[in-house]
């Protein structure tokens, strides 16, 4: 096998994990993945027949990347350093500022839904004004929090 499709087959077990999850908050907890606005939870005898077939999935494809691909799964588990979590946040961060934070930025939302009126238009300047500063406390944060790990 490839190193390529070994990294691809990681790869689809890490997708369906993340899937599974997401089916769970959505069939037993009853909460939406994406929003987590409320959803009605399937009743504990239909999501424990779902659940078994899922967690099927779940072992199959862990047992495949355990046959050809045991190293990266040993590797993967390990918990990473310190650094790397603040590296994942600061990611986050960026994303979040990026696909939300600019795109409610007035001329943003004016381009897509139309024009405001001028109190809606302020509304959201303040808005973003403001998450902007949130964002730059918590870049902060973890700047120094980065500087201090050895």
């Amino acid at each position: 096998m490839t190193e390529g499709l070994r990294g691809h087959l990681f790869a689809s077990l890490l997708a369906v994990n993340d899937l599974i999850r997401k089916m769970e908050r959505a069939g037993r907890e009853g909460r939406s993945p994406a929003s987590g606005q409320a959803l009605t939870p399937l009743s504990a005898e239909e999501w424990q027949t779902l659940s078994e077939i899922l967690e099927r999935i779940r072992a199959q494809m862990l047992n495949a990347v355990r046959r050809f691909n045991k190293g990266r799964l040993t590797r993967h588990d390990a918990p990473r350093s310190r650094a790397d979590t603040l590296f994942w946040l600061s990611i986050l961060l960026r994303q979040m500022e990026e696909e939300i934070v600019e795109d409610l930025a007035p001329a943003q939302v004016e381009r897509r839904y139309g024009a405001l009126e001028e109190a809606e238009r302020a509304a959201l300047s303040e808005l973003v004004e403001s998450l902007h500063r949130e964002a730059d406390a918590l870049r902060a944060r973890l700047d120094a929090a980065r500087a201090q790990t050895p």
